[in-house]
């Protein structure tokens, strides 16, 4: 496998990202992304490989981030790419790129999934003790990225939108049919779907009249 890692030696998650892969058997391509800055080409190849958009990038901490204005919402993709080309320290690390995917590996540990033999168990810098099984919440490689947030939204809105049009309407469509196989009077049954609320008894009734 081939690892390799944008990696800043002053940072200590970027360290402890780089001692998880060696530990895990791999001799990874180093890159010092401050002393070596990707291409544009290439930091748009890691951006679209991590899926993610070039504000998820950005580096707020110990940058010239509130200096700048990037808060603002006013720059475009293609501006805040040029900002980090200007100044790398913007470009948040560490990424790692290996044949199981791109990471912006944030905590550290993010960057396990990416590998062909994590270490299972790992100690921090900081003495933190990191435990990993395969397929953990949180650091499944496959979990959904940013871009596709807005789709997951949309389709739990559709959904919720209608499992309450069928807890609205099916006892109405169902309402006949099980009146016919129990014996119930259709009005019973509407009664006691519906004890407290009149226009859904009526809706209930005229539905399947309607079908019949």
């Amino acid at each position: 496998m081939t690892v390799t890692i944008y990696h800043n030696p002053d940072c200590g998650t970027s360290s402890n990202t780089l001692a998880m892969i060696r530990a895990s058997g791999e001799d990874p391509i180093v890159i010092e992304y401050l002393k070596t800055p990707p291409s544009r080409e290439r930091l748009l190849e890691l951006i679209s490989a991590m899926g993610i958009v070039p504000r998820g990038l950005l580096r707020e901490k110990g940058t010239p981030y509130a200096e700048l204005g990037l808060a603002n919402p006013k720059w475009s993709d293609d501006e805040l790419v040029d900002f980090m080309l200007a100044h790398p320290i913007l470009i948040n690390r560490p990424i790692v790129e290996t044949s199981k995917g791109t990471r912006l590996c944030r905590p550290s540990e993010a960057v396990l999934p990416l590998l062909d033999n994590p270490p299972r168990e790992f100690v921090k810098e900081d003495g933190e003790k990191v435990v990993y099984e395969p397929g953990q919440a949180g650091l499944d490689a496959t979990a959904p990225v940013a871009r596709n947030r807005h789709v997951l939204v949309s389709a739990l809105g559709v959904t919720q939108i209608l499992a309450w049009g069928s807890s609205y309407y099916l006892p109405a469509v169902l309402g006949a049919p099980i009146a016919k196989d129990t014996g119930w009077s259709l009005a019973l049954w509407c009664r006691q779907w519906y004890p407290h609320d009149r226009t859904r008894r009526a809706a209930a009734w005229e539905m399947p009249n309607i079908a019949m």
